[in-house]
């Protein structure tokens, strides 16, 4: 069974029509998107509600500040 991080990226994928730009990585250790990109890392179920509830840059910083979502940069920032 296909992890949280590959099921919501095929449905990112399509409703928007295109592959993600980043790497997701879920509370359940699940990882989808493309090696060495910036990762949108999923702490928990909570932050994926926010970002569903307000997809919007409110719901954004509503998780960001919780805590319960966090972005690493992918391998080749060099302004990080």
């Amino acid at each position: 069974m296909a992890g949280v991080a590959e099921r919501l990226a095929r449905l990112l994928r399509e409703l928007l029509g295109v592959e993600l730009p980043i790497r997701l990585r879920a509370w359940d250790g699940s990882e989808a998107g493309p090696e060495g990109a910036p990762t949108l890392l999923l702490r928990n179920r909570r932050a994926l509600r926010h970002l569903l509830w307000r997809p919007d840059e409110l719901g954004l910083v509503r998780a960001y500040v919780s805590g319960i979502w966090r972005s690493r940069p992918g391998p080749t920032c060099t302004s990080c």
